[in-house]
């Protein structure tokens, strides 16, 4: 039960049972945003990839997950010189959960990574084809709804037989996010001796 002075919000990591409901809940978001079915694919492999990192938002009210991300801590060859960046992928959102939970979930996710040691965040935005509209619209709105740059477009990290999209922002403590945004999470120091996915 929560009082009035509890954040509306709460990030905690994934329990491995919920991985399937999980699955689940994605795959209706994404039906109810209409968006093509292999946009999912990606995301479910990852729930089903034994060792990956996936954390919720959940709306604390009625305790419901509403949205989600994975969180790859390795470092890779991708990013620049004297940085180390925080790879978030998988993100998605309850259409019907709430205001801008995409927004909230960045803002999260740029916080957690400061209190880490990270400099940054690094997404991947898949391109199913060079006219890709859906990826365009992401893209798009990363940059001028959530403030992230387009750093280019290049080889999935994880797969590269697909094109990816870039995207990057800045890590940064906001002091206020635990007022709106209670957190779970375990702060774990970037370390400079991660493996390296090229």
């Amino acid at each position: 039960m929560t009082s009035p002075h509890d954040p509306v919000y709460a990030v905690r990591p994934l329990e491995p049972e919920e991985d399937r409901p999980l699955a689940t809940l994605v795959t209706q978001w994404r039906r109810k945003r209409d968006l093509p079915r292999e946009t999912t694919q990606p995301l479910l492999a990852a729930l089903a990839e034994t060792g990956t990192e996936f954390v919720v938002l959940v709306d604390t009210g009625p305790n419901t997950v509403v949205g989600c991300l994975q969180l790859d801590r390795r470092a890779h060859d991708s990013t620049p010189p004297g940085q180390s960046m925080l790879r978030i992928a998988a993100a998605a959102t309850d259409p019907r959960g709430g205001y801008r939970l995409g927004f909230l979930l960045t803002l999260w996710a740029r916080h957690y990574a400061a209190q880490c040691g990270y400099t940054g965040l690094l997404c991947e935005v898949p391109l199913r084809h060079p006219t890709d509209s859906v990826a365009g619209r992401l893209a798009r709105h990363l940059q001028e709804g959530l403030g992230w740059k387009h750093a280019g477009v290049t080889k999935a990290l994880d797969d590269s037989r697909f094109t990816v999209a870039r995207m990057t922002t800045g890590a940064e403590i906001h002091p206020t996010l635990p007022v709106f945004v209670a957190s779970t999470v375990p702060v774990l120091p970037v370390t400079p001796r991660q493996e390296t996915v090229s």
